[in-house]
């Protein structure tokens, strides 16, 4: 039914269609009639993706993945996309720049940091230095109205982008540069994604009961 659907927004020209590099599949952006159609009917603030910059099209897949499962769980949500494009009430955290905001009700917030390939020591580093400066902290960081930020959820695609960026959190601690209580508030989640964007088996833990206590001592 999906496929039938965009084949017919496709002639009707509601939808363009281009080649992702390297997945063997095809995205679907809307036209500039179809986003003046969406405006028209729903009042969404659609604008066409004629010059939208896909960018990594795995990295992107596996963050919308991770909040679409947020959303299932009854979160609200801030996509990167949205971020991107300045929709967001914040983009920028610290010079960070999140690959998506999950928004608990209650008024705490979750960063997602996705990774799906290895990662430079200068970028690990970074990722660690965000954490220490502002989980688990007297004064909480504002990240959207009226939420603040609980906690970092980690989403790699792969064992190894995960076991890099857990071995810098654990150089981390062990020269006393974050806490216990700290790294109890980073979930981490094994989500790989195919190059055609599909989902695999999703596994899901805390950095620190789960990753790195078997290893502390």
């Amino acid at each position: 039914m999906a496929r039938r659907t965009l084949k017919s927004m496709l002639e009707d020209g509601l939808v363009i269609k281009r080649a992702l590099p390297g997945s063997g599949t095809d995205a679907y952006l809307l036209s500039a009639k179809g986003a003046r159609l969406l405006r028209d009917t729903t009042g969404a603030e659609a604008v066409s993706g004629q010059s939208m910059t896909l960018g990594n099209a795995v990295h992107r897949a596996c963050a919308n993945w991770a909040l679409i499962d947020a959303i299932k769980a009854g979160c609200e949500v801030v996509t990167e996309h949205e971020i991107a494009a300045d929709r967001a009430a914040i983009r920028v955290i610290d010079g960070k720049v999140p690959d998506g905001l999950v928004l608990h009700e209650g008024g705490d917030a979750a960063f997602l940091e996705v990774e799906n390939s290895w990662k430079a020591a200068k970028g690990r580093d970074a990722i660690a230095s965000f954490c220490s400066k502002h989980l688990d902290r007297e004064s909480m960081t504002q990240v959207a109205p009226e939420h603040w930020l609980r906690k970092v959820h980690v989403v790699t695609t792969n064992v190894d982008a995960l076991r890099h960026l857990s071995g810098t959190f654990l150089k981390r601690y062990r020269a006393g540069e974050i806490t216990e209580g700290q790294l109890q508030m980073i979930d981490v989640t094994l989500l790989p994604v195919t190059p055609s964007l599909v989902p695999g088996e999703r596994v899901d833990g805390n950095l620190w009961m789960d990753v790195m206590l078997p290893h502390v001592n």
